[in-house]
């Protein structure tokens, strides 16, 4: 029987991203390798928990809200928070995009997985489509062009808004509290 850890289980989604805790839940950084997900990720290691920098495993849970976890079978899971695209540019700075551009962005980070990039089912491709859809409508997505300075990216990330991001894809009906509920 497949896992929810399982790329290729219904309610499971593998991504080649880093995934940032805040204490409102997991900041998803997509970006083709050598992009700077590593890098990003140190960058903010002194202000947040780093759960993954290269693979992410993510899972729906029965209310319809999406988790990622903190390593892969079983293990501790936190809810999503946002979507965001990363390039490497000379000055930060952090633009909100559409939902279609962020189902876009989720589906390159599928198939940057090297066993999905091979695995050629029409069926688990539409799977992957409809997931991604799913999430790219429901969380938000931004678009971050940062250079290497800590305190610009720092602040470009305290301008997405989390209390409106809660709101827009909470499903539980405000019942998330201000520290992430973690699952097991």
């Amino acid at each position: 029987m497949k896992k929810p850890s399982d790329p290729f289980h219904p309610n499971g989604l593998f991504l080649h991203a880093a995934g940032v805790l805040r204490p409102e839940g997991v900041m998803l950084f997509l970006g083709h390798s050598g992009s700077g997900k590593s890098t990003l990720s140190k960058l903010l290691s002194d202000h947040f928990k780093i759960l993954r920098d290269d693979r992410v495993c993510m899972q729906m849970k029965k209310n319809g809200m999406w988790f990622v976890q903190d390593g892969f079978n079983n293990s501790t899971s936190y809810p999503l928070l946002s979507i965001t695209r990363i390039f490497g540019a000379k000055h930060a700075e952090l633009i909100p995009i559409l939902p279609i551009k962020t189902c876009e962005y989720l589906m390159d980070a599928v198939f940057e997985v090297d066993h999905q990039q091979k695995t050629r089912k029409i069926e688990l491709e539409q799977q992957w489509f409809a997931q991604t859809a799913q999430i790219a409508k429901k969380y938000p997505g931004w678009l971050l062009k940062f250079s290497l300075h800590k305190s610009d990216i720092l602040y470009q990330l305290q301008k997405m808004n989390i209390s409106d991001t809660l709101k827009i894809n909470s499903i539980t009906k405000g019942e998330l509290p201000h520290e992430a509920k973690k699952e097991t």
